[in-house]
Formats: C-alpha cells, sequence, structure tokens
C-alpha cells in the first residue's frame, strides 16, 4: 500500500538582514499589469538590476570578457505588489561552482519578502561562447562583497 504523500515543510521566509547587498528601486506605473498587480516580468527585472548592482565594477556585463551570463531563474510570488512604493533587492552569493555562481536574492516591501529567487550565471568567453573557469582573483572580488548569508554579530 503507497504511503500518503507528506505535506513539504514551508520554507524559511527571508528577512532583509540576510542579504549582503541592498538595492532599492522605484515601483513604476509600466511595471504593473492588467489588474494593477506589480508584473512577474518587472519582479525578475528587479531581480537582474540585484545581479547586476552586485557585480558592478568587478564583470561589466557590456564590456566583460569573460562575462557572467544567466542560465537559470527560478522565481517564487509571495505577495502582492502595488504602484506606488519603493522595494528593496536583497543578494546575496549562496555557492561558487567551477564556472558558475549560485544566486539567492529577495524583494521586500515594507519589510515583507513578496518574491524570491534562485538563479545561476556561469563566466563564459564571449568569442567561444563556452564557460570558463572563475579566476581566483574574479573570485577573491566577489567574496569580498558578502558571498553567503551574513553572520550573526
Amino acid at each position: 500500500m503507497p504511503t500518503p504523500a507528506q505535506p513539504s515543510p514551508k520554507p524559511e521566509i527571508p528577512v532583509l538582514d540576510d542579504y549582503a547587498r541592498h538595492v532599492d528601486r522605484h515601483i513604476q506605473f509600466f511595471d504593473l499589469d492588467g489588474v494593477g498587480h506589480v508584473n512577474h516580468a518587472a519582479i525578475a527585472r528587479y531581480f537582474e538590476e540585484g545581479r547586476i548592482t552586485y557585480l558592478e565594477g568587478i564583470n561589466d556585463p557590456i564590456t566583460a570578457d569573460p562575462v557572467f551570463m544567466l542560465a537559470h531563474i527560478a522565481i517564487d510570488y509571495l505577495a502582492q505588489l502595488h504602484w506606488p512604493g519603493t522595494v528593496t533587492v536583497g543578494t546575496r552569493i549562496a555557492r561558487f561552482g567551477r564556472s558558475s555562481v549560485h544566486w539567492d536574492q529577495a524583494v521586500f516591501h515594507r519589510g515583507v519578502c513578496t518574491a524570491r529567487a534562485r538563479s545561476v550565471m556561469v563566466l563564459a568567453d564571449r568569442t567561444r561562447e563556452a564557460s570558463v573557469p572563475i579566476p581566483d582573483a574574479l573570485l577573491a572580488q566577489l567574496t569580498e562583497r558578502g558571498a553567503g548569508p551574513r553572520q550573526p554579530s
């Protein structure tokens, strides 16, 4: 006889202090969908801005070679967002692979987590369009920005 399915434990809801880097973004009117909620594509853009801000001065997405390219993203929408307002995007590096960075991010509105994302960016050679190992110097720069969850003080 099959075993009944067990409910999955609810994931822990993050708080802003869990994230090493923060960036504030104003909710724009054009971020809304037809029923007045912030659209899923706008939320994906907020996450992109968080990653790009983290990489600012380290790996420019227009000129760097090799460059980090998004390979995967999964977003959980936890609460509705409305215009007007401001959101804060929290970003941290969850872990490093040989040629990849695994990101953990969350969007907060008035201190409440409204969405979270897990994504992977791969360091790629622009000419060969192939992944390359992350050099030690680049790894050190990324780590200095606060990889992983903040440690209790």
